[in-house]
């Protein structure tokens, strides 16, 4: 591991860890392997390609994940498979959207908030 990678490394340890919120530690291990991938990859590739790397990534690193997970629609008390994805589901508790985008639009942002995940 590089010193960069490793300085990296504890800059987002200690400042993204928060005792008080439990999901801090495991946003933290998706983070680095969220930058890992892209510091091998670089810009421009295909959100796919960024995905595969990315869950693999996942699996060295014991991360359990499911990828492009169903998400049905709610309407009037039915659940509704209309073809809705969620990109990669990690440790069942954080929902991961992938962009390769310039800049997040509110579209984007549109797409997060109408995921809602039921235990």
């Amino acid at each position: 591991m590089s010193l960069v990678y490793e300085n990296l490394r504890e800059g987002i340890m200690e400042n993204w860890i928060d005792e008080n919120c439990p999901e801090s530690e495991l946003t933290s291990r998706v983070l680095l392997a969220a930058i890992e991938v892209h510091r091998h990859l670089g810009p421009g590739l295909l959100e796919s390609a960024y995905a595969a790397c990315l869950c693999r990534e996942f699996e060295v690193l014991g991360i359990n994940f499911d990828r492009e997970r169903l998400l049905p629609v709610s309407y009037k008390g039915l659940d509704l498979n209309c073809g809705y994805r969620m990109d990669i589901v990690v440790e069942n508790r954080l929902v991961l959207e992938l962009k390769c985008v310039d800049r997040i639009l509110p579209i984007h942002e549109a797409q997060l908030l109408s995921i809602g995940i039921e235990n």
